[in-house]
């Protein structure tokens, strides 16, 4: 009997990890899949924003300046933020040199982040949206949700929901 039980909790329990932490949008953008968008000569820049590290030094973000950024919005309570991180902080430190990387974490404390942080051994750029403002910027609904901007500050991807490395590669072909 118990038997019958795990497998609807399991399959449960997989769907909320893919699916991603919050509400989610409706469309193909809030379907948990990769969400190419139009083409770059059709969008408007993203929007720029500053916000801190942890050490207090402030970061600019500022689309269009020639460089590509990953964007990934996050926070420690959120379960598949938790699963994708060890693979975010792989991508972050395999693409240094060609990609700013930010992981944005969405109104939590800089000391409940350091923590995090040290006690799973993550070293990628975290940045601290203390009052949600960029995630409003970027109209963040779920988390995890991943954007990339190209170097004119175009969203080449928005992934709400868990992102894999391989997902960020592929939006980059041909950038890396």
């Amino acid at each position: 009997m118990k038997h019958k039980l795990f497998i609807p909790v399991l399959l449960t329990a997989f769907t909320l990890l893919l699916a991603g932490c919050g509400e989610k949008s409706s469309g193909a953008q809030g379907s948990g899949a990769a969400a190419p968008m139009a083409s770059s000569s059709q969008q408007a820049v993203a929007p720029g924003f500053a916000l801190d590290d942890l050490s207090g030094t402030e970061h600019r973000v500022k689309p269009g300046d020639g460089r590509i950024y990953v964007i990934n919005f996050w926070a420690t309570w959120c379960p598949p933020c938790r699963a994708e991180f060890p693979e975010m902080d792989q991508f972050a430190k395999a693409h240094k040199d060609r990609v700013t990387f930010y992981a944005l974490n969405v109104q939590e404390s800089g000391d409940k982040v350091q923590s995090f942080l040290q006690d799973n051994g993550y070293t990628l750029p975290v940045l601290l949206d203390r009052d949600g403002r960029a995630a409003r910027l970027y109209s963040v609904r779920a988390l995890p949700t991943t954007v990339i901007l190209d170097e004119k500050g175009h969203v080449l991807l928005r992934q709400e929901g868990m992102a894999t490395a391989r997902q960020l590669e592929e939006a980059l072909k041909g950038r890396l």
